[in-house]
């Protein structure tokens, strides 16, 4: 039986959820289930039938569902599994990071200078270092021209204090 003649028998939509379906299953089983019809022998033969066909049915329709989801699972997992190199500038050293785990801020390996990640509309992702304040209690970085981009002081100045 194929999909699209399970969900007819059935009686539901192509959009229509797991939970639904599995509701839609059992009222029609309630209704077709041969012991209700065990006074009728031509009735008996057919809920009978009908009840073999539902039960076809909806392991048809179940198994696409599993095998849809495990599909999902493994495209998921798949992406999740692929790494980004990710070089430091300090010190040249190749960094592996998880594609699922790129938008969190990570240290060098070897050197621990904190790597980040930057969205660029023209690029894709793009990693860079950046230099904290000198000064502990700002939350600034250094900028291209060596001043914080907080409180404006280059990073001797901030160490001083």
């Amino acid at each position: 039986m194929n999909l699209e003649r399970a969900l007819k028998v059935l009686e539901v939509a192509e959009t229509a959820s797991p939970k639904e379906i599995k509701q839609k299953y059992r009222d029609l089983v309630a209704i077709w289930h041969p012991d209700r019809h065990t006074d009728n022998p031509r009735r008996y033969k057919l809920s009978v039938q009908k009840t073999k066909e539902l039960n076809t049915a909806y392991d048809c329709v179940r198994s696409f569902l599993i095998f849809k989801k495990e599909a999902e699972e493994k495209e998921t997992e798949s992406h999740q599994n692929e790494l980004l190199i990710v070089k430091c500038n300090s010190c040249g050293t190749n960094n592996r990071i998880r594609e699922f785990f790129k938008n969190i801020s990570f240290k060098c390996g070897r050197c621990g200078v904190p790597l980040y990640v930057y969205q660029s509309p023209d690029r894709e992702d793009r990693w860079e270092q950046r230099t904290h304040c000198g000064d502990d209690e700002c939350i600034g970085t250094l900028g291209s021209d060596s001043r914080c981009n907080y409180c404006g002081k280059a990073f001797e100045e901030g160490k001083k204090e």
